[in-house]
């Protein structure tokens, strides 16, 4: 009998505590993902079935298995300039607009916020994009925050240590050489972008009180895992963390229809995004 295979009942339990502490909803054909992300979890913990697993999760007052749990489930694979599209509209839309509002200002203030920041990838490609159309950045007050659910994913984000695997995946070689330093076989993003950007642990459907109000908001394939009452608290917290004419910028298969959210649909050279009402 193989431990590792989750069967139904155990299977709902597990669906249950993922929803309930991440919004995250599987169902029965994401089985493959409980056993391939939470089997291992089972020896090491000393149970032998999920549904024990999710008991001592819940009886465990550190909340340590829970965050390890979440961290399993959650991790995404992710890589730098990810569909290229938004980066593409922040440089050529989103930033110019905000820099053209504050034309009179002697230090210009930008602030983004990527929402679901993963391991760090979409946060360092917003710096260099930053990096690259401002050049030195004692020119403006630059702001880019990262969060997530995941505790370990947050830990890699906030180490900036990437190797060969990584890099290879929608870096260019001129990017690397521009905006990384080798250290032993891996590579750091360069002190100039990690000094703008900081990550924070944060359950976007928690509400986002520790969030200031931005500029930018990248919130980028989430809202396709939630339940329909989720993605409307999800987009509602968000709406709270931008100003009228403020910008949120989602996944290409993601949408608002159907959402009370105080958004309006907008296009720039085929490129999506929402702005604030």
């Amino acid at each position: 009998m193989n431990v590792n295979k989750v069967h139904s009942t155990d299977l709902a339990v597990v669906i249950e505590f993922v929803e309930k502490n991440c919004g995250i909803v599987l169902d029965d054909s994401k089985s493959y993902l409980v056993e391939s992300r939470l089997g291992p979890i089972l020896p090491i913990e000393g149970v032998s079935s999920y549904a024990q697993l999710i008991d001592k999760a819940y009886r465990e007052r550190s909340g340590k298995l829970k965050h390890k749990i979440i961290d399993s489930i959650t991790t995404n694979e992710t890589y730098f300039f990810r569909d290229h599209k938004p980066f593409e509209l922040l440089a050529h839309k989103l930033l110019p607009d905000i820099l053209e509002k504050q034309m009179d200002s002697n230090r210009p203030c930008v602030k983004i916020w990527s929402a679901a920041s993963s391991t760090g990838q979409e946060v360092y490609s917003i710096a260099m994009i930053l990096k690259e159309l401002l050049g030195n950045f004692y020119n403006h007050d630059l702001r880019i925050i990262g969060t997530d659910i995941s505790h370990a994913a947050l830990e890699i984000a906030s180490r900036a240590l990437y190797g060969r695997v990584e890099l290879s995946r929608g870096l260019t070689g001129a990017r690397l050489k521009r905006h990384f330093v080798p250290v032993d076989n891996l590579w750091r993003v360069n002190e100039d972008l990690r000094g703008i950007v900081a990550f924070h642990h944060l359950n976007l459907l928690s509400g986002t009180a520790t969030i200031p109000v931005q500029d930018v908001i990248f919130c980028r394939n989430v809202a396709f895992y939630f339940s329909k009452e989720n993605k409307q608290r999800l987009f509602s917290n968000i709406a709270q963390k931008l100003p009228a004419g403020g910008y949120l910028v989602i996944g290409s298969t993601e949408s608002l229809v159907g959402m009370d959210v105080p958004f309006e649909k907008k296009q720039f050279h085929g490129n999506i995004y929402y702005q604030r009402l």
